[in-house]
């Protein structure tokens, strides 16, 4: 009956393979937060177009208000 090797070498290659699985899961892990990291970035320039966007859409709306309120006021002044 034969015994694997408990120690020595045995162990230490199985650790190597597994500290050099483990450092490309880690530089795929470090690759991919780069990526995150420069879509968040782009995604935080393209809210602030956003919110300009907004702004001009709310002040098209508060002026297109406006011009409905001023008409319907003509209308009933009219009427009166």
């Amino acid at each position: 009956m034969s015994h694997a090797p408990v120690g020595g070498a045995g162990l230490t290659t199985a650790k190597e393979r597994h500290y050099a699985y483990l450092a490309s899961r880690m530089s795929a892990l470090s690759a991919t937060l780069q990526h995150t990291q420069h879509y968040m970035t782009i995604a935080s320039e393209q809210a602030a177009y956003m919110k300009d966007l907004g702004v001009g859409q709310a002040s098209l709306f508060m002026a297109a208000l406006d011009q409905v309120d001023r008409e319907n006021e003509k209308a009933q002044n009219k009427d009166a």
